[in-house]
């Protein structure tokens, strides 16, 4: 099931806000322009893509090919995984399939991010069900 567009049009103005505050991960994204990366956020069975492009990131609920790589996991995985990418990793919150190479370079690029997940999700649905969504007690097995 695609990411719901309220939210994925959220996460854009997010994401263009970030890399228009910083220049120096904009141009990490031309290492990646053109590939897909497909999220898979379980417990909600949803899905997103990102398609990196010249001038950034495109965030898109569904896309016809296959992606390059798939990142897979609960959303307190994908918490950690905007904390520290290797660390969610090794502690296998978040897997990876597909072109590993392209998915370690969007792990170092998402590092060079500053972002709250938690707080952006909040703005967009709420304190309380975002706490939820995102705790190791919500959706997480």
């Amino acid at each position: 099931m695609p990411f719901p567009i309220f939210i994925t049009l959220s996460l854009q103005k997010v994401v263009d806000q970030l890399l228009q505050n910083n220049p120096q991960t904009l141009e990490r994204c031309a290492n990646l322009q053109d590939n897909v990366i497909k999220f898979v956020i379980q417990g909600v069975d949803a899905t997103a893509y990102i398609l990196v492009v010249e001038n950034g990131l495109e965030i898109m609920t569904e896309y016809d090919y296959e992606a390059d790589v798939v990142f897979s996991g609960f959303p307190s995985g994908y918490v950690a995984l905007s904390k520290n990418s290797e660390q969610a990793l090794l502690d296998d919150k978040i897997s990876i399939k597909g072109d590993f190479s392209v998915g370690q370079k969007f792990s170092h690029l998402i590092d060079s991010f500053e972002i709250d997940l938690e707080k952006h999700f909040s703005d967009i649905i709420g304190t309380d069900l975002s706490q939820h969504f995102f705790s190791d007690k919500g959706l997480k097995k």
